[in-house]
């Protein structure tokens, strides 16, 4: 593993330490809180000072500065050395030592040893062994995202193309499918099944289109960006399920501000969350 690679690895490590001390301050103090706008401006604030505070020098030693030091010493202590035996049987050993006060420069040392002498074995490696173990879970949710991706790809190209206008809702492309997925927009789509559209065409379509106005998609994109670099990190997951619940607060108030009845919307959440039969109970 290289220097750059385990530079990196701090870089993520001291990252996921501001994301988790930042959203916990932020569940904290201003999860109960109301201001829906402001939470999410809070809230992508939090992403994006995350990943630049770790690479701004800020004129302190870092507590981070330890573990990379140790980090160097490991991968100069790596270093394999080799034998190369001569005619007469005799055997050179060739390493690499760091020149006294020049930490970034190297001689080559060699010393003799006989054949029946062994070269001791190296021990684990243990940061390639973090570094494959990250890295196989970067792999892993790109091919999670990837799929999601592709599924809600899918389903907007299979749907068929209905005017939005129709039903009061204008600037958004409206798909309308056949199944039973619940009602979602992605970018600037709105897609919504048979049952919903007929069942409360208004109300649903205002609230996705609130989504599609607000630009959320790309927030929850950056989001799982910062999932997958950050895949070990649980406030990370928090983080987005948070965000979402934001992006629905939103909607909802957008919802009501078109002049919705408060409580006809309520019952229309519960009946799509609970299903016609407990909703008539």
């Amino acid at each position: 593993m290289t220097i750059a690679m385990a530079a990196f690895l701090i870089y993520i490590l001291k990252s996921a330490f501001i994301l988790a001390l930042m959203v916990s301050l932020f569940m904290l103090f201003m999860s109960r809180e109301t201001f829906h706008r402001l939470n999410r401006c809070l809230m992508l604030s939090i992403l994006i000072i995350s990943f630049l505070l770790p690479a701004v020098n800020l004129g302190f030693e870092s507590p981070f500065k330890g573990v990379m030091d140790a980090v160097k010493e490991c991968l100069v202590a790596d270093e394999k050395p080799v034998t190369v035996f001569d005619e007469t049987g005799a055997g050179v050993l060739y390493g690499k030592s760091i020149i006294s006060g020049h930490p970034g420069m190297y001689s080559v040392v060699a010393d003799t040893v006989s054949p029946q002498e062994k070269v001791p074995e190296q021990p684990f490696d243990w940061l390639y062994f973090v570094c494959l173990l990250y890295m196989m879970g970067v792999v892993l949710l790109i091919a999670r995202q990837s799929v999601m991706y592709f599924q809600v790809s899918r389903i907007i190209m299979r749907s068929r193309v209905v005017d939005a206008a129709r039903y009061g809702c204008e600037g958004v492309c409206l798909r309308v499918h056949g199944g039973k997925e619940k009602p979602f927009s992605w970018f600037r789509w709105v897609v919504v099944s048979e049952d919903d559209l007929n069942e409360g065409a208004r109300e649903i379509l205002t609230h996705e289109a609130a989504h599609v106005k607000a630009g959320h998609s790309w927030d929850i994109m950056l989001a799982d960006v910062v999932i997958i670099l950050q895949w070990f990190n649980p406030l990370a997951w928090i983080m987005k399920n948070t965000l979402k619940d934001i992006h629905e607060f939103e909607a909802d108030e957008a919802v009501i501000n078109s002049g919705v009845n408060a409580k006809e919307y309520q019952l229309l959440i519960i009946k799509k969350a609970v299903g016609a039969r407990l909703y008539s109970i």
